[in-house]
């Protein structure tokens, strides 16, 4: 998918540091500048209606470099409130299964973010419009990532990553 964040790493025209923070991790890298473009292209997004009810948009959090990367359907209100997705009482149980169940670090083995950037009112699941107006930044994401893996948490994620319908209980587990 094209992208506008493509032409400005190219021209050099992201600084050096993004406007809100990706991560904690200050590992500098093409993929961090990459991420930071298309956090700039988001800016401060109201490509749909989930902006007129959000306080934060929640771009991603980790590693830029990360070779496992989760991708979840939208923030709740602890991720909308803070700006990081998966930081409520979702977030501590993958976190701990990230760091006691893989033996991992959460911000410096793996990246998190999720279909839509703002928050669902309600946490309702993400509206068609609403991923259609998100897909293309996540994608970017993705992209400049370049993850071995990707993990879809959920029905939503696992829909919109693969482009169709997911029978969630039907395909768990199946590869």
């Amino acid at each position: 998918i094209p992208c506008e964040a493509e032409l400005l790493l190219q021209q050099g025209k992201v600084p050096p540091n993004p406007p809100t923070p990706l991560s904690s991790n200050t590992m500098a890298s093409k993929n961090s500048k990459a991420l930071t473009a298309v956090q700039l292209e988001l800016g401060d997004c109201t490509r749909c209606k989930l902006s007129e009810t959000r306080n934060n948009i929640v771009f991603g959090s980790g590693n830029p470099n990360a070779d496992l990367v989760f991708v979840g359907e939208g923030p709740g209100a602890d991720e909308d409130e803070q700006g990081f997705p998966f930081v409520g009482r979702a977030g501590k149980k993958l976190t701990e299964i990230i760091e006691k169940g893989m033996g991992l670090n959460r911000e410096k083995d793996t990246y998190i973010c999720n279909i839509v950037k703002c928050r669902p009112p309600g946490n309702r699941d993400p509206e068609a419009e609403e991923i259609a107006a998100c897909k293309p930044f996540l994608i970017q994401q993705l992209k400049a990532i370049k993850p071995k893996v990707i993990v879809a948490l959920g029905k939503p994620a696992s829909s919109t990553l693969l482009g169709r319908t997911v029978p969630i209980v039907k395909e768990r587990g199946t590869w």
